[in-house]
Formats: structure tokens, sequence, C-alpha cells
């Protein structure tokens, strides 16, 4: 059961399907927010009473801590830049986990693939057991950020890690899918990384933010892991072939390997280049995520059809970047 919920996190795409999720239902929350700017473009109407908005950025011991007060879920839908995640984000991860064992709060994080590494492919899909042997700087953070959470288990809170594939949707505006919703509005090509053909798997950002309140709410996934692995496993090409038919694109879509070789040059000279380096591995594997433990406790979530997806997240950039047909 949540009585009152904090979503921190609550400009970013995954935050605000968190908080529709909570407001569907009802529950007394509170959302931190850092961009106000960005705030009101996701928010553009008023917010139901039930809904409070805390101002400040994630190193405010005040704006963090009216935040989390009297709260009992708290839901880290926070990022950070991958190159920061050695700074900003494994130091508020564990602003937030001190606050949370004093609270003795439920804590929900959803997680990555990162952690696994390479997969052998005959060990798809993988379940919560798999072993953890990152090759990358963020796979290795990845976990030390989910040791620190679990640590804050141990003192008082309790956690929930909910590891999720790559996500689609309103409002993420910072990752490989996004630049093609943008291109494909734009009538213009999109290049990727990688085998085309190769099967991922893909969430909706509204049915992540679903899955995580739902998972919240089941006390018998209180301290355990869980992949949600979204809709089908599907290959990119497939998916931005279905992008680019929504927009009813003339362009004839072409599938190039874009050069890496600049990239790896530039790697030498800025971090952020290095990190997005080390996991372009991941457009070469299949990783594919079980999800048979999160359809055992929660059997009658619906995914919702790609197809409904990409046009839902289509809208949504027309009305964020005022793209006109």
């Amino acid at each position: 059961m949540i009585e009152n919920a904090v979503v921190l996190g609550a400009s970013g795409g995954l935050g605000k399907a968190v908080v529709d999720a909570l407001i569907s239902r009802n529950i007394s929350t509170k959302i931190l927010v850092t961009d106000t700017d960005k705030f009101k473009a996701l928010y553009p109407e008023e917010l139901p009473g039930r809904v409070s908005v805390v101002t400040g950025d994630l190193d405010s011991n005040q704006a963090l801590a009216t935040a989390c007060e009297y709260v009992d879920t708290i839901f880290v839908c926070f990022d950070a830049p991958l190159h920061n995640w050695s700074t900003d984000k494994i130091r508020w991860v564990s602003r937030v986990a001190e606050i949370a064992s004093a609270l003795n709060a439920n804590i929900i994080y959803p997680g990555n693939i990162y952690n696994y590494g390479h997969v052998d492919p005959s060990a798809n899909p993988i379940n919560e057991e798999a072993p953890q042997q990152p090759h990358t700087e963020i796979g290795k953070l990845s976990i030390a950020i989910e040791y620190r959470l679990a640590k804050a288990a141990m003192e008082g809170a309790s956690l929930s890690i909910a590891r999720l594939p790559t996500l689609f949707g309103p409002a993420i505006l910072d990752n490989d899918i996004s630049s093609i919703f943008i291109n494909a509005l734009r009538n213009e090509q999109s290049q990727i990384y990688g085998d085309s053909s190769l099967k991922h798997n893909f969430i909706f950002t509204k049915d992540a933010g679903e899955a995580l309140v739902r998972i919240a709410l089941e006390m018998q996934l209180r301290d355990s892991i869980i992949h949600i692995p979204g809709n089908p496993p599907i290959g990119y090409a497939e998916l931005i072939n279905l992008i680019y038919k929504e927009t009813k694109s003339d362009l004839n879509i072409q599938f190039t390997k874009i050069s890496s070789w600049k990239d790896a040059m530039r790697g030498f000279f800025s971090k952020e280049t290095y990190v997005l380096n080390e996991l372009k591995y991941q457009h070469d594997e299949e990783i594919l995520l079980d999800g048979s433990k999160f359809n055992k406790f929660i059997p009658d979530f619906i995914f919702t059809k790609n197809e409904e997806a990409i046009k839902q997240t289509l809208d949504w950039y027309k009305y964020y970047f005022d793209i006109n047909d």
C-alpha cells in the first residue's frame, strides 16, 4: 500500500509516467523538480490537489528533506548524464538512501541491463539470477548504486529494483530512440549503430511508470529484483520502420552502421564519448530480459502495443517541439 509517495526526477519521462500512475490512483504525491521551465512544459494542466511540488535540486538538503517528509514510498526516477554517474548520480543516490533509511521508506529504483555486461546468446532471455559481469564503467557504477540502496534496505528501508530495457515515450529526450522520433517528424534520415536486425527489448514510458507503481503496491515484491521486459523483442530496423510509417514519411529508410573510428578518437579526450563508446556493445548483441517473475506477480498487466505507443509518442514530440504535419 502507498499512502504518501515522492517522485524524485518528476521532470523526466519515467518520472512523469510514475506521477501520472499515482495521480490515477488518487495517491498523495510530492514531486521534486529542478528545471521549472521543463516542468511547466510537461505538466501544462493544473495538478490535482493531492500533488504538491517542491522546487529544488538533489544537492539541497532543505529541498530533499521537504520532498521526502512524511512519505512512505520513494520513486528514484532521476538520472544524470552517463559521464556524470561517478560524481552526481552516486552522490544523489547515497543522499536518498540515508533519508529512506531514517524514514523506513520503500525505495522503488528503475535499474537497467548495464549490470550484466556481455551476455551469452544461449542465456537469453536473462532472469533476475543471471550473473552480473559488467565490463564497462557504467555497468560497474550501476552495481555500486544498487549496493548503496541495498545497504539502506538493511538499515531500515525496503527496496524493489525494477530492471528496465530501453525507454521510449513522452518526455524522453536524450537517447537514440528519441532522436529517431524527432527525425521522422522532420522527414529526416536516421542512422543507428550496430546490427539493426538484432532483437531488443523496448518499453513505453507509460507502461514503465505503471509497472513501477504496481510493483510498489505488491507487498510480495518488496526487497526483490524484477525484470520488466515490455513488449516482445523487436529489431531496430522494424521499430524505426514503424515510427516512419506512422509519420507517413516518404523517405526510403536505409540502415547503415555509423563509422565509430572518429568517436574512438574523441574518446581519448572526452569522458562523455568514452562512456558512450563503451556501451555500444548493446547494439551488436541481443540482451533480452525474462519477464516471468513480473508476469507471475502481476499477471493482468497489459503492455501498450508498439503502434499505439509510437503514435502517442509522436503526438507528444509534435506538441513539445511545436512540429506541424
